[in-house]
């Protein structure tokens, strides 16, 4: 499953999520051109990746939270 984060929050910052767009444009037109990514942009790739789950993991946490109250 995918889950596209559409938003910014203090979780993931509007830089990362730029960031994280422009890569993926880079990967996808590497993976139609038969290529890879660079080993630099693959391993940032997989940093933003992390980085964006974690930020939804920390807004489920953060509305489970509010909900218990």
């Amino acid at each position: 499953m995918i889950i596209k984060n559409q938003h910014t929050d203090v979780f993931f910052t509007a830089e990362q999520q730029q960031k994280l767009e422009l890569l993926m444009s880079r990967w996808r037109n590497a993976r139609d051109a038969g290529s890879a990514l660079s080993s630099e942009d693959q391993k940032e790739l997989e940093i933003l990746i992390d980085a964006e789950l974690q930020s939804i993991k920390r807004q489920v946490e953060s509305l489970i939270s509010k909900l218990q109250l």
